[in-house]
């Protein structure tokens, strides 16, 4: 199981954070993990997943459960500004400042891609709508 009293955060080139509640001893099946950010720009969405580490200043791809467009997925989460139009059923807003609270089911492997052969990292990345940010 998951130690969940020890969480990671890691800073980005913008001063945006993000804390995963836990990294190591994950079950390999499925677990949930608490995600929370704050210092998010509010005018690009973002997901919030588990993704191959392709190295720095490399995006991080491919993605565990990938852009959920349907909203049934619970291996990312999509963040959006507020008042964007696909917040609601597809998308959750910003909170002030920028931040977030939530949760992802994450698993080793799946969409092609398999964690317990490469790296893999918990990321922020702009949403599909972004381009090249």
């Amino acid at each position: 199981s998951a130690d969940a009293s020890a969480p990671k955060s890691a800073t980005g080139p913008k001063g945006q954070k993000l804390t995963v509640s836990a990294t190591t001893g994950l079950d390999p099946a499925g677990e949930k993990i608490r995600v929370t950010g704050e210092g998010y720009g509010l005018t690009t969405g973002i997901y919030v997943a588990l993704c191959k580490d392709n190295g720095a200043n490399r995006v991080p791809s491919p993605c565990l459960g990938g852009a959920d467009m349907s909203g049934g997925s619970k291996n990312s989460q999509w963040i959006v500004p507020p008042g964007d139009p696909y917040e609601g059923e597809l998308a959750v807003p910003f909170g002030p400042g920028g931040s977030f609270d939530g949760e992802i089911e994450i698993r080793s492997k799946g969409d092609g891609l398999d964690c317990a052969d490469v790296p893999c990292s918990g990321v922020t990345r702009a949403d599909h709508r972004a381009r090249g940010e």
